[in-house]
This record gives structure tokens, sequence and C-alpha cells, in this order.
């Protein structure tokens, strides 16, 4: 992969990737219930997570190994900006709907698209789509929370710099 070497670059990488990420959703999201299938919702979704996650890979590498403190801190920002994000599209209430009006149809899938799908709607279950509105937003809310911290947490063990002192 070709890596963002400026600030600015990671800055752009993050903005572009979720750009064309809900632009993507957004069609997903736009589909009646009579023209779902397993490409324009289930496959859509996995394409769409296969591109995010190749720019959060790289993203998140940098700011793990980075020798600039500069390139450190905004792949970290832009970390946590995707993540936050990615938290979010679990709670897009027309993508579920288009997904699950596909799974309603009870397609008769093998293999890996039978497990992508079942995947799917067990992801959106765990992330408490069938829960009330309140209460679904306090999941996201703490799953967004949790995200945040975590990235926190894994830069300050890179940044720490008292030694450990081994038992033997």
């Amino acid at each position: 992969p070709e890596f963002e070497t400026t600030p600015a670059a990671i800055q752009a990488t993050a903005d572009q990737t979720m750009a064309s990420a809900n632009a993507a959703l957004d069609q997903i999201g736009k589909l009646p219930p009579d023209q779902v299938n397993f490409t324009n919702t289930i496959g859509a979704l996995d394409d769409i997570g296969f591109q995010t996650g190749g720019a959060m890979n790289r993203l998140y590498l940098i700011k793990e190994t980075s020798t600039n403190a500069a390139m450190r801190a905004a792949a970290t920002e832009a970390v946590k900006r995707l993540q936050e994000w990615g938290v979010g599209l679990d709670y897009r209430e027309d993508v579920y709907r288009a997904v699950k009006a596909y799974a309603d149809t009870q397609p008769k899938l093998s293999g890996e698209a039978a497990k992508l799908l079942a995947d799917t709607m067990r992801d959106y279950r765990r992330a408490g789509l069938a829960l009330p509105k309140p209460q679904r937003d306090e999941v996201e809310r703490l799953r967004k929370e949790l995200a945040s911290v975590s990235t926190d947490f894994d830069s300050n063990i890179n940044k720490a710099q008292k030694a450990l002192k081994g038992v033997m």
C-alpha cells in the first residue's frame, strides 16, 4: 500500500474514506425493499468495510510506528475520528432497513455468502438495533466512548518512557 507521508494527507485520507463510504451507504439506504439483493446490500457493505479497513490499517500503523510526532498525532486523531464514525455506521437505520429487508426474504445462500449475511445480522443485533431508541442511543454512545479511550490507551502505552524492571 501507499502510505500517507504528511499530516494533511492523513486528514485527507480520513475525510475521503468517510465521504466515499457515506455515499455508498446512502445508496444502500435508498434501496426500496423490492430491489434489495445480496450484491447491493450485504456485498456492498462488505466492500465498504474492505475499503475503510484498508485506510484504518494504514493510519493505525502510522499511529503506532511513525518516528515523526506530528504524523503520530495526526494519525491518532484520524483513527479516533474513523472509529467513532465506524461505530455510528451500525446505527444507520436506513441501511439496516435495506439489509433487514433482504434478510427477511430468507435467501438460499451457502458458504461464505450465508456466513456473511448471518454475521451481518448478528452484528446489528449486538449493536442493539432491536432495542428501543433511547437504549440504542446509549449503547452507541458507550461504544463510541470505548473506541476513543481504547485508542488513547494504545497511544499512551507507546508514549511510555519508564523502564520496567523484570522479576527473575
